[in-house]
């Protein structure tokens, strides 16, 4: 070796190090650019269903706003390594100084958000599951009070038993049975689990309009359930979730703190419950603090259970302190 040379490194660490200056790349682009890794390695179209999943629901931005920036983003990272020298390999003597990698950023696209119903949806579409909440959410009160099961128990019952169950309708096929009727296959699903429904053509004519999906249901039927194959719930009755309410709710619960609680809110309550008078009654559960709580029946006031009373008492005195009763 020649005084004052130095030997090259091994041809695979020289790649090794060409690889690693590549990756810094394309971490200082991503961090300018507000976008997750694979938006800057990978095609847009593989990159937009992980946007949709919520991957980069921690980084600035709607997680739409994050969706509608892919192709802009892919662009940027090209340009980024083109300035570079080269679109497909990085030299390593690009890499001396970050004033290269100063290309004016894309702002984020100026989106309307998701809904949340739209959101999910799209989450569950790609995943298979809900990631950041489920439809059904702001009803648990009646998925519990209406169901006589959980769907993760119906293959615990016995064949023929008699259930009702409460959840959001996933899918739906239709068929013909043997006498050319429609009738219906349908998935549903509750928190816990997923159940096959069965609609034949009878109730199939009946119920029609409440089988479709993201349709919100309460189903009155018998669990099937066959040796070697998953339970199924034969329908009798399909109700609305509005229907539901009128039909099984048994009470209404209101919880209060007595030293939270003034006389305007008070009546504002008795006022709104007047409007939705019927024969459902009221229950008040006054929380005391230190001398814990007891329970009053109105002999007053008796309801029409709805879903806007059910929600226009939980934006007056919270969510957490209004729920019915099965």
């Amino acid at each position: 070796m020649m005084p004052g040379s130095r030997a090259l490194a091994p041809a695979a660490g020289r790649d090794e190090g060409a690889h690693a200056k590549t990756r810094s790349v394309r971490t200082r682009t991503i961090g300018a650019t507000n976008l997750p890794p694979v938006a800057i390695r990978t095609s847009h179209r593989s990159d937009r269903p992980l946007g949709i999943a919520g991957v980069a629901q921690h980084l600035p931005g709607a997680r739409a706003q994050l969706y509608a920036a892919v192709e802009t983003a892919v662009e940027f990272g090209q340009k980024t390594r083109k300035s570079n020298g080269s679109a497909n390999q990085a030299s390593l003597f690009d890499f001396e100084s970050d004033k290269e990698l100063e290309i004016p950023e894309p702002p984020l696209p100026i989106v309307d958000e998701w809904k949340q119903k739209e959101m999910l949806n799209r989450e569950k579409n790609i995943l298979g599951f809900y990631l950041s909440g489920h439809p059904l959410d702001d009803f648990r009160d009646e998925v519990r009070a209406f169901s006589t099961i959980t769907l993760d128990q119906a293959g615990e019952q016995k064949d023929q038993t008699a259930a009702r169950i409460c959840g959001i309708i996933t899918d739906i096929k239709s068929h013909l049975d043997r006498k050319k009727r429609p009738m219906a296959f349908f998935k549903i699903e509750d928190f816990t689990g997923s159940i096959e429904g069965l609609a034949f053509a009878d109730h199939y004519e009946t119920y029609r309009q409440h089988l479709y999906i993201d349709s919100m249901v309460v189903i009155a039927g018998k669990i099937s359930v066959r040796e070697g194959s998953d339970a199924k719930m034969i329908v009798n009755e399909i109700y609305s979730l509005e229907e539901a309410r009128q039909k099984f709710t048994r009470n209404l619960v209101l919880s209060v703190e007595t030293d939270h609680v003034n006389v305007d809110l008070l009546d504002d309550v008795r006022s709104l419950l007047n409007v939705y008078q019927g024969d459902v009654p009221v229950y008040i559960n006054m929380k005391t603090p230190g001398n814990g709580s007891y329970v009053l029946k109105s002999r007053s006031i008796k309801i029409q259970p709805s879903i806007e009373l059910v929600e226009q008492l939980r934006e007056k005195i919270g969510r957490q302190n209004v729920w019915v009763g099965g």
